[in-house]
């Protein structure tokens, strides 16, 4: 798919964004340029699918909640710029270093983070209570992962399995609140003022 087309699909629906993801997870480009970016920055190869589903998700999110917006560059670019941004933020945090982002590790435009979005207090409101429509489970997901816990550590604390189940069911949650956006424009729209 070239850039428009993609664009176009993830805002179109369930049935064209499936295709779209399927499609960005499978791009050659996407990954290698992710994967080198984890992995020879101290990452292993669960921090790279971790952030290739991170960055994915962040592009997605940018497609549905601003129309105006457009990609300059290549989408795999785009992508890979939101990679590089999330995994110095990861980095950061386990190192507990507070550095400012190192010179061409910035995105052009990064979007905002749903733990960003959290901290703000009316739009806080607004999410608990669309998560609250997503079910109990998926809030409690969605919630934790925002606030910065680790799949380790939510699996712990809500007794899933393991963190691969808690990845699935952040993903699974994370579709379903953009398919409820989908289907609430207003909603979706008072979300990115």
């Amino acid at each position: 798919m070239v850039k428009e087309e993609m664009i176009i699909a993830i805002r179109a629906g369930k049935s064209e964004r499936d295709k779209a993801i399927k499609a960005l997870y499978h791009n050659q480009l996407l990954q290698n340029g992710i994967k080198k970016i984890v992995l020879s920055n101290s990452g292993t190869e669960q921090d790279y699918r971790q952030i290739l589903s991170y960055a994915v998700v962040e592009f997605m999110k940018k497609c549905i909640t601003a129309p105006s917006f457009t990609v300059t560059s290549s989408i795999e670019n785009y992508i890979i710029g939101i990679a590089k941004f999330l995994w110095l933020q990861e980095l950061r945090k386990k190192r507990k270093d507070p550095q400012r982002i190192p010179e061409g590790y910035s995105v052009e435009d990064p979007s905002p983070r749903i733990d960003l979005l959290i901290a703000n207090e009316e739009v806080k409101k607004s999410l608990h209570v669309i998560l609250s429509k997503l079910g109990r489970n998926c809030k409690e997901v969605l919630m934790m992962w925002a606030s910065g816990n680790k799949m380790k550590e939510i699996a712990k604390k809500l007794d899933y399995n393991s963190e691969g189940v808690v990845r699935k069911k952040k993903f699974k949650c994370m579709k379903e609140l953009l398919d409820y956006l989908d289907a609430n424009p207003g909603i979706k729209k008072s979300l990115s003022k």
